[in-house]
């Protein structure tokens, strides 16, 4: 369903005004709430809160030192909470942003380099995704780094969100002589793509312009995500073929097989609890014949980061 006004947002204007945002797609969570907000002290730009609002909840995930918590800070003001995970010693930010007629429910997550579970901040940063189910992710990334920023999107394009990804930094970008075409970088990759410097405030507006439109038309999500090679891809499809009834909600039972291919511990740990004896004995004796295909994931999503580079990024000299 369009949603009122977002045909005007999505082609680029700017639909700021109060006025009820209807049929927008949301968690269960974060459902188009009608909801009375509390007070105007702390919406950015002295704006009065709107009787009415859209609720949509928000998750920054990027590498560390991208500027995530920049975005975070510039969209929520003193408007934010800060404290710990439950059960972890990693810090918790929380926030909100409200203008017109949405509310953007904004969580801070801790800064991962990927989503291997090998550290508290990657554990925390996927079970947030797989299982709080926002309606949105912002990838914050480093335009100046575009590559090593994108094996992240990558893995984030596994899991059940649509996903923006913000380029930030691309003042620095631009001095290092780098020229990013987002909007190429956009059509090659399937998602929406908005440059920003938030260390001089640029490119905020179009962010959260950007958020009500994805959340108000999902097929501005499309993504071209990366590719096994056809022996693995069947090889996926065969433990798929063995999981997919097994695998409980939230999880998602490709990203379970991937995950399995990849030999991620914990992963494997689940699906052994979660399997009949006789298909986890299917699936491991698959896997034992194929150990190499966590290479073979890795090297096709170093291609696919490549042909997207390619395509959208012209280098000095």
């Amino acid at each position: 369903m369009q949603c009122e006004r977002c045909d005007e947002v999505a082609s680029g204007g700017r639909a700021w005004n109060a006025g009820v945002w209807r049929g927008a797609r949301m968690s269960s969570r974060a459902s188009v709430a009608i909801a009375k907000t509390n007070g105007a002290a702390s919406f950015p730009g002295g704006m009065e809160a709107a009787s009415s609002v859209t609720t949509i909840k928000v998750a920054l995930a990027g590498q560390p030192n991208v500027g995530k918590s920049t975005v975070f800070n510039l969209l929520t003001g003193l408007s934010q909470h800060v404290g710990n995970w439950p059960g972890k010693t990693v810090e918790q930010k929380t926030g909100l942003y409200c203008h017109g007629d949405i509310r953007l429910e904004l969580v801070d997550l801790p800064g991962a380099y990927s989503l291997t579970a090998a550290s508290e901040e990657e554990r925390i940063t996927r079970d947030y995704i797989i299982k709080e189910r926002p309606d949105v992710v912002v990838l914050v990334a480093d335009a100046a780094s575009l590559e090593r920023n994108l094996y992240l999107l990558a893995e984030l394009l596994l899991l059940p969100a649509p996903i923006i990804l913000a380029l930030n930094m691309m003042d620095v970008a631009k001095q290092q002589g780098l020229v990013i075409d987002t909007e190429a970088l956009s059509r090659v990759l399937g998602l929406p793509v908005v440059p920003m410097s938030a260390s001089r405030n640029q490119g905020v507006r179009e962010l959260v312009e950007e958020i009500r439109a994805l959340t108000c038309d999902p097929s501005r999500f499309h993504p071209d995500r990366p590719t096994l090679r056809p022996d693995h891809r069947q090889t996926m499809a065969a433990i798929l073929e063995l999981v997919r009834d097994h695998v409980p909600a939230p999880y998602e039972p490709e990203w379970v097989a991937v995950k399995l291919l990849e030999g991620d511990s914990e992963v494997t740990e689940l699906a052994r609890s979660w399997l009949p004896p006789e298909d986890w004995e299917r699936v491991s004796a698959i896997l034992l014949q194929h150990e190499d295909a966590i290479l073979d994931i890795a090297g096709g999503r170093y291609e696919w980061i490549a042909s997207a580079i390619h395509q959208a990024v012209s280098r000095p000299g």
